[in-house]
């Protein structure tokens, strides 16, 4: 293999599908598992507090230097205070993902909430992958990541940021109108954003790094 060849099989194999995330609450992090664990039997994921946490996305893309992401994350943490967060509604996708109907959590959008997530959109390099592949997510049990995910990790800068980001907590999937929520509105601080490593239809698998909002690293 030429020297060519062997800098790009390096480089590849650098490159993490990564999201910049809010974490939630014990409280608020108890009751979205216990909505995802009336989803257990349909729904191809189900919350815990490991390595499947209930999160807000802020910003999904590939990435190809950890260290780099970490320190742009870290300066726009720097330039943004702890923001309140309002979980507003449960809802239910209209349109399947990868042949599943998603249930989430709405936030309350706000103008704290949309600066930090334009921030990290706007900060955070847009890395291109051609051919995704499942080395770039932690492993699954089953060694898959659907054709859905790979896509909508690589157009999230394009499809889902700016006028369209809806921040939300996804929870689950069933192909009945099952879940019920009596608790909300639901209110918390979120006073640190995390960079986390993405699994299978884009739960929050790994934390890799934490960043306090407001303060100096």
């Amino acid at each position: 293999m030429k020297e060519k060849d062997l800098m790009k099989e390096s480089k590849e194999k650098e490159i993490m599908a990564v999201d910049v995330v809010i974490l939630l609450p014990q409280n608020i992090r108890e009751h979205a598992i216990f909505l995802s664990e009336q989803l257990r039997g349909s729904s191809p994921i189900v919350l815990n507090q490991k390595d499947y946490l209930p999160h807000i996305s802020l910003s999904m893309n590939y990435i190809d230097d950890v260290m780099t992401t970490r320190k742009i994350i870290e300066q726009v943490a720097t330039q943004v205070e702890p923001l309140l967060i309002t979980v507003e509604s449960l809802s239910r996708g209209a349109k399947p993902f990868e042949g599943h109907y998603f249930y989430g959590l709405s936030i309350k959008e706000s103008e704290p909430l949309k600066k930090l997530h334009n921030s990290l959109v706007d900060a955070l390099p847009n890395v291109t992958v051609e051919k995704p592949n499942s080395t770039y997510f932690l492993p699954e049990s089953d060694g898959k990541i659907v054709q859905a995910v790979y896509d909508y990790v690589g157009s999230f800068r394009t499809h889902h940021s700016k006028e369209n980001y809806h921040p939300h907590i996804t929870l689950g999937a069933s192909p009945t109108d099952q879940l019920k929520d009596d608790h909300l509105p639901l209110q918390f601080m979120a006073d640190t954003m995390y960079l986390c490593q993405l699994g299978n239809f884009c739960t929050c698998r790994k934390i890799l790094a934490e960043f306090p909002l407001g303060k100096k690293q």
